[in-house]
């Protein structure tokens, strides 16, 4: 992760695969003309690699990254701590680049004002732009929807109003306030159901055991 460049990653497809690498583990090759595009959110590596990057700009290769949201800097309280330093150190990083793709039109807003409102200094403009989150939802169903343990408790729920909460249990998404606002309509008997599907994020331990044995 602290090594300078990127390499072919032939090895780890080939241990997804099954299948013989196809090259080495060497270093990427790049021409004038080539766009590198950062998918993935790496605070580190790519601090690690900014001169790297900066490199392949001065070679005439496009940098580009991908931006989810501004979040840690705009909700601090709601992440670990260092995270707010280290995602706007990120994002000067990336910012000082040719340009950026946010998943939606409002992440695209937010970074603007950002930059406005104090970002890196450029002498030409950031290319900012924005594309709509998609997703393959025949390909992603699972072989088997749920467990029969899970099929077997929702059969028997009775007809009564459901809620339906997706998202990663985590401070930001608000789910202590939900569970409370739902314990509210119980305590006044109010027949309604609430399920949340999320895997267990950061600091929200006591809340997760609350979940479990409630």
């Amino acid at each position: 992760m602290d090594k300078i460049g990127y390499r072919h990653a032939s090895c780890f497809v080939a241990a997804l695969t099954g299948q013989a690498p196809e090259r080495g583990e060497g270093p990427i090759d790049y021409s004038p003309g080539d766009i590198f595009l950062g998918l993935d959110l790496q605070h580190h590596v790519v601090d690690v690699q900014r001169e790297y990057l900066a490199k392949l700009r001065r070679d005439g290769v496009k940098v580009f990254f991908v931006v989810y949201d501004l979040l840690p800097v705009q909700m601090p309280e709601a992440f670990m701590a260092g995270m707010q330093a280290a995602h706007e150190t990120w994002l000067r990083n990336v910012t000082q680049f040719d340009g950026v793709v946010c998943i939606s039109r409002a992440v695209a807003e937010e970074l603007r004002r950002w930059m406005d409102g104090g970002g890196p200094r450029r002498i030409r403009p950031l290319a900012i732009s924005w594309f709509h989150l998609g997703a393959d939802l025949e390909k992603d169903l699972p072989e088997t929807p749920c467990d029969m343990d899970s099929a077997s408790s929702w059969a028997t729920q009775p007809n009564r109003p459901t809620f339906l909460s997706v998202g990663t249990i985590e401070p930001r998404k608000a789910y202590r306030q939900t569970l409370e606002a739902f314990e509210i309509l119980w305590d006044k008997g109010l027949d309604v159901n609430l399920v949340i599907v999320g895997r267990q994020g950061w600091s929200v331990e006591a809340l997760v055991e609350k979940l479990r044995s409630h």
